[in-house]
Order: C-alpha cells, then structure tokens, then sequence
C-alpha cells in the first residue's frame, strides 16, 4: 500500500514539474517563429487576440473550481462502496452531476462566442474583412476550448492529477509545434486558431485512448 502511494506520489510530481518545463520551453519558442513569420502588425494583432481570449477563460464563472470541490465527495463514495449496488447508485450520482456540469459548459461556450464575436464588432469596426474573420475562427476555438477546462477539473476532482497534467501538456506541445508548422507554411493569423483546434482535438482523444487502455485491462483483470 506504501509502495502504491510513494509511486502515484511521484507520477503526480513529475508529471507537474514536466508540465512547468513545457510552459517554459514552448513560450519562447513560439515567440521566435512567430516574430520570423509574422510582419510587426501581423504581430499585433496576433497578441491581441491572445489578449482577447482570455476573455473566453473568464467565461468559466470559477465552475472548474467548483468541480473540484465537489467531485471528490463521489469520487470517495464510490471507492468505499461497501458493494456493488451501492457503488451502481453513487457511479449514476457521479454520473449525473456530470452531465450537469458538461450542459451548463456547453451553454457557456455559446454565449462566449456570442459575447467574443459581438465585442470585435462592435468596438474594433476599424478591423478589416480578412482579420475579422480570423477573429471569428478564433474566438470559436477559444470558446469551445474552454471543454479543456472543463476535462481538467474533472480529472483534478476525480484525483487523476497525473492524466490532468499530461492531458495540459499534450495540449501545450500540439498547439505550439501546430502553430509553428501554420506558420511557416504561411497560414499567417488563422495560424492561432486552427491550432487551437487541433490542440483541443488531439488532448481529448489521447484521454479517450487512456481511458480504452484502462478500461481493457479492468475487463482483462475481471
């Protein structure tokens, strides 16, 4: 039981101090592709838009917080389940709050890219057509992106801190070498937000595919 703990302590540390260097290296990296390949306004707007995203996190309303407070409670039920039909009723409890909170996401997504799109328009009317619709590209990323936040808490909640910082990092490191790649292939600002996307996209699936694995080796076992 000792062994246990020391080792899931240990992946849990060194998949945070991994995903720290990932933040450090991709930063700059990314910065020096884009100051090669962007002109100095391609550049502005490139940070502004960035800027602007944030926005987008914001738009959680501190909900990711709340998952984590309250998912532990299930997620220690239904491992001290003293049988099976006890452990059914709490997985269907878990379950539902779940599909709550992915609802209420899902919702909040929508209203953020309303919210973001309408913003551009109403206050950068400046902007031209070409910057406008790599706008709208973006702040639809952004916002569906904000499901990455969503997926984390569950995890944290859930005390997966190892499969939260792995899924972040696959996200950091697809995103940077996807928009490095746009880039220098000349996809310009569109870069950001298709870059997103594929980030997004690829994060998920890795945990689809972790959970098969876990889920083949629980039935193997069985």
């Amino acid at each position: 039981m000792l062994i246990k703990f020391k080792s899931f302590f240990k992946e849990d540390i060194l998949s945070s101090i991994s995903s720290n260097l990932v933040k450090i290296i991709r930063g700059p990296l990314l910065a020096v592709i884009i100051i090669l390949y962007l002109t100095t306004d391609e550049q502005g707007y490139w940070y502004t838009f960035q800027s602007l995203i944030v926005f987008a996190i914001v738009g959680d309303f501190g909900i990711s917080r709340l998952i984590i407070v309250v998912f532990p409670e299930y997620h220690v039920k239904i491992k001290t389940a003293k049988n099976f039909g006890e452990s059914k009723k709490y997985l269907s409890d878990y379950s539902a709050i779940l599909f709550i909170y992915l609802f209420i996401y899902i919702v909040i997504i929508v209203v953020a890219a309303f919210l973001l799109i309408l913003f551009i328009e109403y206050f950068y009317t400046d902007w031209s057509n070409s910057y406008l619709n790599s706008w709208f590209y973006c702040a639809i990323a952004a916002s569906i992106n904000l499901l990455s936040s969503f997926t984390s808490a569950v995890l944290y909640g859930s005390d997966l801190v190892s499969k939260k910082n792995y899924f972040e990092q696959i996200f950091g490191i697809i995103f940077t070498v996807s928009a490095s790649i746009l880039l220098i292939l000349n996809f310009k600002i569109d870069s950001l937000a298709i870059s997103i996307f594929i980030g997004f996209f690829i994060s998920h699936l890795y945990l689809l595919f972790s959970y098969y694995k876990y889920l083949k080796k629980v039935l193997n076992t069985s």
